[in-house]
């Protein structure tokens, strides 16, 4: 369908009360990228909460097949474990609920004894993501923002994974994603993805 008409409503720096600012930054990925990794979390913080601006959005430069986007953070849980390997929680489950929904029953099927097969049945679950960080399971949200939240309400196999069963919420303030082609954050449900060999740039734009 042709457009007939057409009429500006409004624009920035035409009356309006926008005044944004860019800055234009250059960054090498993390070795380990399970969600915002941690160069890149400098990267937003010194670049532009530190110049006292926050970032609205992002203009991705030459990323290869990665895209960098601003986005809010997720609600993040993670296990309580004195030291792993654990006790086999093989037919155990874990009981949560997802951005405020009703309850979710995972049963835990074959060998789990270690941080790694714990991240590996919680990814089959829509809406969240996990992973071995080293020390503990952290399990993040999908949804980022003050809409999301993540609550671990029970289960026989908390009893050994100790997650706190207090809601955990996602909250306003902003981070960085890396986007795949197909646009699915680089670091969701995969253990660990290696983006030291990739060199971002990109214009973030503040307020």
């Amino acid at each position: 369908m042709a457009i007939v008409t057409m009429s500006q409503i409004n624009a920035a720096g035409d009356g309006s009360e926008v005044n944004l600012k860019a800055r234009t930054v250059r960054w090498t990925g993390d070795a380990a990228y399970p969600d915002a990794g941690s160069a890149i979390t400098t990267i937003l913080r010194t670049t532009c909460e530190d110049g006292g601006v926050v970032p609205v959005a992002c203009v991705p430069g030459d990323c290869g097949i990665y895209r960098p986007i601003v986005t809010e953070t997720p609600a993040v849980l993670r296990t309580g474990v004195a030291a792993w390997p654990v006790a086999d929680q093989n037919g155990n489950t874990v009981i949560y609920k997802l951005n405020g929904g009703a309850a979710v029953t995972v049963t835990l099927a074959g060998a789990h004894t270690t941080a790694a097969h714990l991240a590996t049945s919680l990814n089959a679950e829509a809406g969240i993501h996990a992973y071995d960080d080293g020390t503990q399971v952290t399990v993040k949200t999908d949804r980022t923002g003050t809409g999301a939240s993540f609550q671990v309400t029970g289960g026989t196999a908390n009893a050994v994974y100790l997650f706190s069963t207090t809601a955990v919420t996602g909250t306003a303030d902003k981070l960085v994603k890396v986007m795949t082609e197909a646009n699915v954050d680089a670091g969701a449900n995969v253990v660990s993805t290696d983006l030291s060999a990739t060199e971002f740039n990109a214009t973030f734009l503040c307020e």
